[in-house]
């Protein structure tokens, strides 16, 4: 069930010039923030932390937004989630096959 924090979370990525064409989700959990999606560079997803790490009611914020270039394909990717929110997801990629 998504909360009153997440709702104005993902309404202020949705609406804002700074986050336009980006598909990123905000996941709440007591007030500690789960972001998740792609972005097409390591600023611009350290840029869509600080604006939510300045948030009310926001405690903090875990980055799990995705670096993706151009070129770059959709993979198959497993996320690991820690059992303690100060701690970072393991990410897992599928290696791309040889043609």
């Amino acid at each position: 069930m998504k909360t009153e924090l997440q709702k104005k979370i993902n309404d202020f990525l949705n609406n804002n010039p700074k986050t336009e064409g980006l598909k990123i989700e905000a996941l709440d959990n007591n007030g500690v923030i789960t972001l998740k999606g792609s972005a097409p560079s390591k600023e611009k997803s350290k840029q869509v932390q600080e604006l939510v790490e300045g948030r009310e009611g926001v405690s903090a914020v875990v980055n799990e937004i995705r670096v993706k270039s151009d070129t770059e394909t959709e993979e198959e990717v497993t996320v690991i989630p820690q059992r303690k929110p100060h701690q970072p997801s393991v990410i897992l990629r599928k290696e791309k096959e040889e043609e």
